[in-house]
């Protein structure tokens, strides 16, 4: 049968008359290029207006709507209404960081006032980094903790250290409520700065906040 029709040539495209795959008869197959083979569809795509194709697809036709005129003669001259929303009430971590914002404007003063108070006595290591990087370690997901404080949260701890440790009276200098400050208690770098204060008389080490940290 191979003798009896020419034989397919390099980038010669099959094309199904009648649109059915699934039908390979030879009365059905037609042979050709690629640039003829997408001028047959097209063509047969061109025969339907935009409804039908969407028909025949299954799919519901939208027609496009003509714009919507409106005419208010009473509104001509007048200014556009102002959309007017509330304002978006503020979460409690953003006060939170908006008050360790407002620290860290203050923790070059305070270090350079209470600097003549730090020991400089070495700090004894408690565990080593190449612990949290132990395959153990990753795999129940544990992160090593930031033991060095941000610029807010070393200022909190100085001002702590001012004031004996009086919660009251360090919201008092700030000038914030005491729930906005008590958080800054549940980070581990805040309490690490506070036990090598009263252990080692070491004010804390504070470096500025990463994006991570920064955001809300």
């Amino acid at each position: 049968m191979r003798g009896l029709r020419p034989m397919r040539k390099m980038g010669d495209v099959i094309h199904h008359q009648r649109g059915d795959k699934l039908d390979a008869r030879i009365k059905r197959l037609g042979r050709g290029n690629p640039t003829s083979h997408a001028r047959a569809h097209n063509s047969k795509a061109r025969r339907y207006r935009p409804r039908e194709r969407h028909d025949l697809g299954g799919l519901r036709y939208h027609p496009p709507q003509p714009a919507r005129v409106v005419n208010r003669p009473d509104l001509v001259g007048l200014p556009a209404p102002v959309a007017t929303t509330p304002p978006r009430a503020s979460t409690f971590r953003e006060r939170v960081l908006r008050v360790e914002w407002k620290l860290a404007q203050r923790v070059e003063v305070l270090w350079g006032e209470m600097k003549g108070l730090d020991s400089g006595e070495p700090i004894p290591r408690t565990i080593a980094k190449s612990k949290w990087r132990d395959s153990k370690t990753r795999k129940l997901g544990l992160k090593m903790p930031r033991y060095c404080c941000t610029e807010g949260e070393a200022a909190f701890v100085l001002l702590l250290i001012r004031y004996g440790f009086d919660l009251e009276r360090v919201a008092v200098d700030v000038g914030e409520p005491v729930e906005l400050l008590a958080p800054f208690y549940q980070r581990p770098s805040v309490n690490v700065a506070l036990q090598r204060w009263r252990e080692h008389r070491r004010l804390p080490a504070f470096a500025p906040m990463t994006w991570q940290e920064r955001k809300p």
